[in-house]
């Protein structure tokens, strides 16, 4: 990727961490130098404080949202995917109803294969009543996603890194690139995907208790340390 002054610039203004507004500038249109970039930044946000991000763009061929990678830790401190969902955005373009959740459509990934699978009806209300097919001629069920199971790989390993032991799942937002590359966005809690996920059906949500969860996951073969931290605190 490139950077700045090579790349759109989104301006974030943030007050005590918290972002109080953002703006956009164009590389060859606003500025064509890094000090031509603080000028017109020092201009629009005179005495704030600000984060630059690059603007990235996702692969238009798959006109892709972003993809969304769940990652949960068991209670013998290993690490998994549980889920991963590539949000796209056809609707606007047949001219469908909008849904308001993230991207239009959202489909699983196979994470070995790099697949996609199937929908999401499951995932909230408005999804409910989207057929795989109303989007045949976008996106293909079975089409190919290349890269998928390096980003999953990724995840895990970011997940890893995380100290505190009581972040058992993690969401992490990727973008693919107009470069093919998956780019991380960010990671944050991801207890309502975790529960999405666990009431799908009985079996599932028996699995993931005796599996997952405290005090059935432990099963009394691994220290204490290492359940998983939906046990209470002692």
């Amino acid at each position: 990727m490139q950077t700045y002054p090579g790349s759109d610039v989104v301006a974030i203004a943030t007050r005590a961490g918290d972002e109080i507004s953002d703006s956009v500038w164009h590389a060859g249109t606003d500025f064509s130098t890094t000090e031509e970039l603080a000028h017109v930044l020092l201009r629009h946000h005179p005495g704030q404080e600000l984060r630059l991000v690059e603007v990235v763009r996702p692969k238009e061929a798959l006109r892709m949202h972003s993809l969304e990678i769940v990652t949960m830790r068991g209670p013998g401190g290993q690490l998994k995917v549980l889920i991963a969902i590539l949000w796209t955005d056809c609707a606007r373009e047949r001219g469908q109803r909008a849904r308001p959740v993230r991207g239009s459509v959202g489909y699983t990934v196979d994470i070995e294969a790099e697949r996609i699978v199937d929908t999401v009806p499951w995932y909230a209300p408005p999804f409910a009543d989207l057929e795989g097919d109303e989007c045949e001629d976008f996106l293909c069920l079975h089409q190919q996603v290349l890269g998928v199971r390096a980003a999953c790989e990724k995840a895990v390993m970011a997940h890893l890194a995380i100290e505190e032991q009581w972040v058992v799942a993690v969401t992490w937002q990727v973008i693919l690139s107009q470069e093919g590359e998956f780019i991380f966005l960010q990671g944050c809690s991801a207890w309502d995907h975790v529960l999405r996920c666990m009431f799908l059906s009985t079996d599932i949500m028996r699995s993931m208790v005796k599996g997952w969860f405290w005090p059935f996951g432990n099963n009394g073969s691994e220290p204490a340390s290492w359940s998983n931290s939906v046990q209470p605190h002692s």
